[in-house]
Protein backbone atom coordinates (compact mmCIF):
# COMPACT_ATOMS: atom_id res chain seq x y z
CA UNK A 1 0.00 0.00 0.00
CA UNK A 2 2.53 2.44 0.90
CA UNK A 3 4.33 1.93 -2.20
CA UNK A 4 1.47 2.34 -4.34
CA UNK A 5 0.70 5.64 -2.37
CA UNK A 6 4.38 6.74 -3.78
CA UNK A 7 3.65 5.91 -7.12
CA UNK A 8 0.37 7.46 -7.45
CA UNK A 9 1.94 10.68 -5.76
CA UNK A 10 4.84 11.00 -7.78
CA UNK A 11 2.80 10.10 -10.99
CA UNK A 12 0.43 13.37 -9.53
CA UNK A 13 3.43 15.37 -9.41
CA UNK A 14 4.55 14.53 -12.81
CA UNK A 15 1.62 15.31 -14.12
CA UNK A 16 1.49 18.90 -12.68
CA UNK A 17 4.43 19.60 -14.09
CA UNK A 18 3.63 19.24 -17.29
CA UNK A 19 0.52 20.87 -16.76
CA UNK A 20 1.99 24.03 -15.95
CA UNK A 21 4.36 23.84 -18.51
CA UNK A 22 1.45 23.36 -21.17
CA UNK A 23 -0.55 25.71 -19.71
CA UNK A 24 1.36 28.85 -19.61
CA UNK A 25 3.84 27.93 -16.73
CA UNK A 26 6.88 30.14 -16.21
CA UNK A 27 8.98 30.56 -19.79
CA UNK A 28 11.58 32.75 -20.42
CA UNK A 29 11.58 35.24 -22.93
CA UNK A 30 13.12 34.41 -27.13
CA UNK A 31 15.34 36.93 -27.50
CA UNK A 32 16.85 38.30 -30.69
CA UNK A 33 20.21 39.27 -29.36
CA UNK A 34 22.13 42.29 -31.44
CA UNK A 35 25.65 42.87 -30.96
CA UNK A 36 26.73 45.64 -33.54
CA UNK A 37 30.17 47.04 -33.31
CA UNK A 38 31.03 50.18 -35.22
CA UNK A 39 34.37 51.10 -36.97
CA UNK A 40 35.53 53.65 -34.65
CA UNK A 41 34.85 51.88 -31.04
CA UNK A 42 36.99 52.21 -28.08
CA UNK A 43 39.29 54.33 -29.72
CA UNK A 44 43.15 55.10 -28.06
CA UNK A 45 44.58 58.01 -27.45
CA UNK A 46 45.87 58.75 -30.82
CA UNK A 47 42.09 57.95 -31.84
CA UNK A 48 42.33 54.24 -33.55
CA UNK A 49 39.79 52.13 -32.91
CA UNK A 50 40.94 49.14 -30.37
CA UNK A 51 39.33 45.31 -29.61
CA UNK A 52 36.47 45.78 -26.63
CA UNK A 53 35.36 43.18 -23.68
CA UNK A 54 32.32 43.18 -23.22
CA UNK A 55 29.63 41.84 -20.65
CA UNK A 56 25.86 40.76 -21.28
CA UNK A 57 24.15 40.16 -18.26
CA UNK A 58 20.47 38.26 -17.88
CA UNK A 59 19.24 40.31 -14.60
CA UNK A 60 15.61 40.36 -12.51
CA UNK A 61 16.37 43.75 -11.20
CA UNK A 62 17.74 46.72 -12.88
CA UNK A 63 18.50 48.96 -9.88
CA UNK A 64 21.70 47.92 -9.13
CA UNK A 65 22.90 47.74 -12.83
CA UNK A 66 22.01 51.52 -13.22
CA UNK A 67 22.91 53.01 -10.20
CA UNK A 68 26.81 51.09 -9.44
CA UNK A 69 29.71 51.76 -10.56
CA UNK A 70 31.38 49.88 -13.23
CA UNK A 71 33.95 48.01 -11.27
CA UNK A 72 30.98 46.92 -9.09
CA UNK A 73 28.86 45.57 -11.94
CA UNK A 74 31.72 44.41 -14.03
CA UNK A 75 33.70 42.29 -11.10
CA UNK A 76 30.13 41.69 -9.43
CA UNK A 77 31.74 42.73 -5.95
CA UNK A 78 28.45 44.42 -4.68
CA UNK A 79 26.28 42.39 -2.51
CA UNK A 80 23.11 43.76 -4.76
CA UNK A 81 24.55 43.50 -8.49
CA UNK A 82 25.07 39.59 -7.55
CA UNK A 83 21.92 39.56 -6.42
CA UNK A 84 20.41 40.69 -9.77
CA UNK A 85 22.94 38.90 -12.03
CA UNK A 86 20.61 35.73 -13.37
CA UNK A 87 23.08 35.10 -16.17
CA UNK A 88 26.20 36.00 -17.74
CA UNK A 89 28.65 36.35 -20.47
CA UNK A 90 31.32 37.63 -22.14
CA UNK A 91 32.74 38.63 -25.32
CA UNK A 92 35.85 40.01 -26.90
CA UNK A 93 34.63 42.17 -29.60
CA UNK A 94 36.67 43.81 -32.60
CA UNK A 95 35.99 46.95 -34.37
CA UNK A 96 33.28 46.34 -37.30
CA UNK A 97 31.83 43.05 -35.56
CA UNK A 98 28.55 41.94 -34.97
CA UNK A 99 26.73 39.03 -32.99
CA UNK A 100 23.33 37.84 -34.05
CA UNK A 101 21.94 35.25 -31.86
CA UNK A 102 18.50 33.73 -30.85
CA UNK A 103 18.15 32.94 -26.95
CA UNK A 104 15.78 31.96 -24.90
CA UNK A 105 16.22 34.00 -21.50
CA UNK A 106 16.25 31.98 -17.91
CA UNK A 107 12.26 32.43 -16.76
CA UNK A 108 13.58 34.71 -13.55
CA UNK A 109 15.28 37.20 -15.95
CA UNK A 110 13.24 40.53 -16.67
CA UNK A 111 16.29 42.63 -18.06
CA UNK A 112 19.22 41.94 -20.59
CA UNK A 113 22.06 44.83 -19.89
CA UNK A 114 25.13 45.16 -21.30
CA UNK A 115 28.25 46.61 -20.02
CA UNK A 116 31.62 47.68 -22.08
CA UNK A 117 34.98 48.03 -20.64
CA UNK A 118 35.94 50.76 -22.66
CA UNK A 119 39.37 52.72 -22.48
CA UNK A 120 37.87 55.80 -20.92
CA UNK A 121 35.47 54.86 -18.62
CA UNK A 122 35.35 58.19 -16.66
CA UNK A 123 33.47 59.67 -20.20
CA UNK A 124 32.30 56.28 -21.79
CA UNK A 125 28.30 55.75 -21.75
CA UNK A 126 29.65 52.55 -20.61
CA UNK A 127 26.10 50.56 -19.38
CA UNK A 128 22.82 49.95 -20.87
CA UNK A 129 19.54 47.79 -20.37
CA UNK A 130 16.56 46.04 -21.92
CA UNK A 131 13.36 45.40 -20.37
CA UNK A 132 12.79 41.93 -21.50
CA UNK A 133 9.13 40.48 -20.56
CA UNK A 134 8.89 36.13 -19.80
CA UNK A 135 7.15 34.09 -22.15
CA UNK A 136 7.40 36.76 -24.79
CA UNK A 137 9.22 37.12 -27.99
CA UNK A 138 11.64 40.24 -28.07
CA UNK A 139 14.59 42.00 -30.42
CA UNK A 140 17.15 43.62 -28.54
CA UNK A 141 20.32 45.62 -30.07
CA UNK A 142 22.74 47.03 -28.42
CA UNK A 143 25.23 49.29 -30.64
CA UNK A 144 28.58 50.55 -29.45
CA UNK A 145 30.32 53.07 -31.03
CA UNK A 146 33.27 55.67 -29.80
CA UNK A 147 32.44 54.95 -26.15
CA UNK A 148 28.78 54.37 -26.27
CA UNK A 149 26.23 52.04 -25.87
CA UNK A 150 23.07 52.52 -27.09
CA UNK A 151 20.14 50.33 -26.81
CA UNK A 152 16.98 49.63 -29.44
CA UNK A 153 14.04 47.24 -28.65
CA UNK A 154 11.05 45.92 -29.54
CA UNK A 155 8.32 43.23 -28.68
CA UNK A 156 7.93 41.31 -31.84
Amino acid sequence: MKQLLKTIFVAGMALAMVGCSFFGGENGAEVQLNIEVGKQVNPDPSGRASPLVIKVYQLNDKLAFETKDFFSIYDATDKDVKKAIVEQKEYQLNPGHEIHQSLVTNPATQYIGIVAAFRDIEIAKWRAVAKVNPGDEHSVTFTLDGVTIEVTEKEL
